[in-house]
């Protein structure tokens, strides 16, 4: 089954009249605390924000650490950074004209944001051996998982439309390169290939300067629970 980019149309409301909170996915007229009609939306241009981190973290097992199930897309990068570089814009894109350095500055703001502080998490990219690790749990048939230059058209698509791997992470291979945080002299790695990359491509390891910005690199964000 697909998995659309998991934002939802849950809102915050909170009563004017007594201060009372609640997320409610069908409206919320009357405060259920007080009676009070005065119920209003709170902040729900977050709500992708909120979702992408209580909702998209799976469990690396046995290793203490959490993988987005997908890239980063560019409603969350927009809602982080204001801006948008993506060269092929969409919601439900993944990020890409990002940089490895592009790439701390926003996990340097989301782990600021008021609703990362108050997950409990604290975000970063994967090592090379992380990706490694999480990415070949298990097999899929590439044409099945992968949007490849067989299939891309040319471009990036929305995250999530093809099958994901055994832990149930999207878009490891093809669609778009992942910044890794390991950087060496070669330069800093990137894995996964990308929507113009052949199968044997996205199986090798690349390496780019750490300011490199194209249209076929994005990113993945890992997690720890604070200490």
């Amino acid at each position: 089954m697909t998995l659309s980019f998991p934002y939802t149309e849950a809102f915050d409301y909170e009563c004017a009249e007594c201060g009372f909170c609640a997320q409610s996915e069908k409206p919320l007229d009357v405060c259920p605390a007080c009676g009070s009609s005065k119920m209003a939306i709170r902040d729900a241009a977050l709500n992708p924000l909120r979702d992408f981190v209580s909702k998209m973290l799976v469990e690396v097992p046995e290793k203490g650490f959490w993988v987005a199930k997908v890239p980063v897309v560019q409603m969350v990068w927009r809602l982080v950074m204001g801006g948008n570089p993506s060269r092929f814009k969409g919601d439900e894109l993944p990020v890409e004209s990002v940089s490895q350095r592009d790439c701390a500055d926003f996990i340097s703001k989301m782990n600021l944001h008021p609703i990362v502080v108050g997950s409990g998490y604290v975000f970063r990219l994967p090592t090379s051996a992380e990706w490694s690790l999480f990415a070949r749990r298990g097999h899929r048939k590439f044409c099945k998982t992968a949007w490849s230059w067989d299939d891309s058209e040319g471009s990036p698509h929305p995250v999530a439309a093809k099958r994901p791997n055994p832990l149930g992470l999207y878009d490891l291979w093809g669609n778009v390169w992942e910044w890794c945080s390991d950087v060496d002299d070669g330069g800093a790695i990137c894995r996964g290939g990308c929507w113009c990359s052949d199968e044997a491509g996205c199986m090798e390891e690349e390496r780019w300067p750490a300011d490199t910005r194209c249209s076929f690199i994005g990113f993945r964000l890992c997690a720890e629970r604070k200490a």
